[in-house]
């Protein structure tokens, strides 16, 4: 039976398409940018093909360079607003610039999940879960684990994944997270669970397919963090 011991203190989600650059892309991300510009607080270009656009009060930006489009969002996991604009951004670029050759397509979740116990019952939980199944491991270094991570790369229902679950500390969790907002203060005990999960594909992309393979792209991770949650938490 399911049992909800974790509380979400972190998450980002990330859409990425990265294509073929054409002539064009070179100079048109400004154009690119402002069909979306009054939707964000800021926005910086290091380079005149490197665009920035991005809202700190919602802890989200939306990147547009000469050949990647990158979604991030901080504040909540709006899947739809990332599809929304990675959508229209590659839309325009395709049926105005010429891109044709799409290159990589990622959603990408990444949470640290507060738990209502210690941190070694945490640890004993996740390699209970993953490895104790396996008298074999045990035996050779770990009758008491003192830390356990779980990181599996895979493929199921046409996507490459990659997935990383294990228990960290506070400074762990936050450094592990990485936030592009280091400056916002989290209250984050010593006992929580990190899970990453990135869900892509590198071939057989065409400007007709990328946005149908992000749909399904953002429907698959949230089948995969659901499912690994779901698992750990049924006791």
């Amino acid at each position: 039976m399911a049992k909800t011991f974790l509380t979400e203190k972190l998450h980002r989600i990330v859409g990425q398409v990265k294509f073929r650059p054409t002539i064009k892309t070179f100079d048109s991300t400004a154009s690119l940018a402002a069909g979306v510009e009054d939707k964000f607080e800021e926005w910086a270009a290091q380079k005149h093909e490197d665009i920035a656009l991005y809202s700190p009060s919602e802890k989200k930006i939306l990147q547009i360079t000469f050949d990647t489009i990158t979604y991030l969002n901080e504040g909540k996991n709006d899947t739809k607003e990332l599809y929304d604009y990675i959508s229209k951004i590659f839309t325009k670029s395709t049926k105005e610039l010429g891109v044709n050759q799409i290159r990589r397509l990622e959603v990408r979740h990444t949470q640290v999940l507060e738990a209502s116990f210690e941190f070694n019952e945490l640890v004993e939980l996740i390699y209970k879960k993953f490895y104790a199944q396996n008298e074999d491991v045990k035996n050779i270094s770990a009758d008491t684990p003192r830390d356990s991570v779980f990181v599996l790369d895979g493929s199921k229902n046409g996507f490459l994944n990659h997935v990383q679950i294990g228990p960290v500390k506070k400074d762990q969790g936050i450094k592990a997270f990485n936030s592009s907002y280091p400056d916002n203060k989290t209250d984050i005990k010593d006992s929580n669970l990190f899970i990453d999960v990135s869900i892509f594909i590198e071939g057989g992309l065409t400007a007709e397919n990328t946005l149908e393979k992000l749909d399904k792209a953002i429907k698959e991770n949230l089948r995969v963090t659901k499912d690994y949650l779901g698992y750990i938490q049924t006791l």
